[in-house]
């Protein structure tokens, strides 16, 4: 194994080790004038969720639908501007009746806009090879709705940073 592999492996077991730190390969600059572009779709519906425990449980029918776009773009070769822009969110939450009444308990929401989205730039370091390392400033820019009497809530309210170091090997 390749010495800067070797040391690329450690450094992600001793973030995984310290307890709390996401690791993720990433890392990578675009070059200057070039960029990398996508237009995404994620839906997640459900009926249950499962405790830490295993146990199954039971929960209103929710929605969860977003169209977003992600973008990075060179700035220079060694600087790349990326942004994540979930424009259209539409949260549901199912109607529910009484099995043995019948009765219309909770006659259902669903809200439609905009979602918290995050900008920011990464700075190449050291390029060894297969191997990036760079850092990262993210900012949460609270755009979403934080405001929602069901709690159907497209944003935190909450003004976000994210500073990371990045570490990318292509293999």
């Amino acid at each position: 194994m390749p010495g800067l592999l070797r040391r690329y492996l450690c450094l992600v077991v001793l973030f995984a080790l310290a307890g709390g730190a996401t690791v993720q390969a990433d890392g990578w600059t675009q070059r200057r004038g070039h960029g990398y572009y996508k237009m995404g779709f994620r839906m997640v519906r459900a009926t249950h969720y499962y405790e830490p425990g295993g146990n199954k449980i039971g929960i209103p029918t929710v929605g969860d639908y977003v169209v977003s776009f992600y973008g990075e773009y060179g700035i220079t070769n060694r600087l790349t501007a990326v942004a994540y822009v979930p424009f259209f969110e539409r949260i549901t939450l199912n109607k529910q009746v009484g099995r043995d009444s019948g009765v219309a308990l909770f006659e259902g929401d669903a809200v439609n806009g905009i979602a918290d989205a995050e900008a920011g730039l990464r700075f190449g370091l050291l390029q060894g090879g297969a191997t990036v390392f760079s850092v990262g400033l993210k900012l949460g820019l609270p755009i979403g709705n934080d405001q929602q009497v069901n709690a159907l809530l497209t944003g935190d309210g909450e003004f976000n940073q994210l500073l990371t170091l990045e570490v990318g090997h292509s293999f």
